[in-house]
């Protein structure tokens, strides 16, 4: 796939002949600064390591590193500008052909929803009245599972949501590849912690 693909696969605009999605797909403010609270340090931390050095890897930093980097990265929704640049650093890898599609899939999918837009991938979920889950609005929801497999969502949109429904709070467990299972053993400390420069 050549670079002008990519631009268009993780585009962070949606088709300027789209409605705007019928179901709010951004994070109310409250959910926002309770976010914030908490992960900002984090958020700084990797923006230290971005500015130092670019998009984290395993060379550097150990196995999990992109990972660890993604997921910090993804909870950093009261700073949509830092989601870009991390959206950015991710796609300049995609077109060297390094670094992980879901990854910024996802990313894509988040911001987008930040900006309150339609979402591409199928990542992103809201709560039904009924407690069930389902995802945000989509931009296009015909040949999902084609788009989701080609940049390495393996999982259908109808088998992830079965999963999610099932009482999967981590959505993107099946691209971490055993990582979100490493963090759920971690006993005391469950608060995710970037690992040390090598």
């Amino acid at each position: 796939m050549n670079t002008t693909d990519y631009n268009l696969l993780f585009a962070l605009h949606s088709p300027p002949e789209m409605a705007p999605p019928a179901h709010p797909t951004a994070f109310f403010s409250s959910s926002l600064d309770f976010l914030a609270q908490f992960h900002r340090r984090k958020t700084e931390s990797l923006r230290d390591i971005l500015m130092a050095q670019g998009w984290p890897d395993a060379q550097h930093y150990g196995e999990h590193a992109e990972a660890t980097a993604f997921i910090i990265a993804l909870h950093s929704d009261y700073d949509v500008a830092f989601q870009e640049w991390c959206h950015t650093l991710l796609l300049e890898n995609a077109r060297k052909g390094q670094g992980n599609l879901a990854f910024l899939a996802f990313m894509t999918d988040r911001i987008l929803c930040n900006k309150g837009l339609h979402q591409r991938f199928g990542t992103q979920i809201r709560e039904t009245p009924n407690g069930s889950f389902v995802p945000k609005s989509l931009e296009n929801s015909d040949n999902i599972d084609a788009l989701r497999e080609q940049v390495w969502l393996r999982e259908s949109l109808a088998d992830y949501f079965q999963r999610i429904n099932e009482g999967d709070v981590i959505l993107y467990r099946v691209i971490l590849n055993g990582y979100a299972e490493e963090l759920e053993l971690q006993k005391e400390n469950k608060v995710l912690q970037f690992p040390k420069k090598k």
